[in-house]
């Protein structure tokens, strides 16, 4: 019994742990796309998951060069779609700040799907390949 209390105390840690720390832009960036190799990376808005790995959603908004955009893509395989004003949509609900109008009247659209984990990439870039809404949702 104390053995199985002593395990409850300390899953109860890990997660208030998790719960009450949280990542900067520059943090999450680091973690998804490692270091920028060009200094053009401003981070404008994010939203980690509150809980890793039971909400592990992320949304990120960041101004970039195309050098750096090219170096993150290339890291997976992507469809890309090109979109237009009435034809964007994304399927969950995503902060206020995510807001593709920002992007102009045509934007890239990148998407990774893995099956293992169940997991989803999503880019959505201007025409200039330089503003950048990113998520990745599981």
């Amino acid at each position: 019994m104390k053995r199985l209390h002593l395990n409850l105390l300390i899953v109860s840690l890990v997660v208030t742990t998790c719960i009450s720390c949280s990542r900067s832009g520059h943090e999450i960036y680091h973690a998804l796309f490692g270091d920028p190799e060009v200094d053009c990376v401003k981070i404008v808005s994010y939203a980690d998951g509150s809980v890793p790995v039971l909400d592990g959603d992320i949304f990120l908004h960041f101004y970039t060069c195309p050098a750096e955009l090219k170096r993150i893509l290339a890291k997976d395989n992507y469809s890309v779609t090109k979109e237009w004003g009435s034809q964007r949509q994304v399927f969950v609900s995503p902060p206020a700040w995510f807001d593709l109008r920002q992007l102009g009247d045509t934007i890239l659209r990148f998407t990774n799907f893995d099956e293992h984990p169940r997991e989803v990439q999503e880019f959505f870039i201007s025409a200039d390949s330089t503003n950048v809404f990113y998520m990745n949702l599981l």
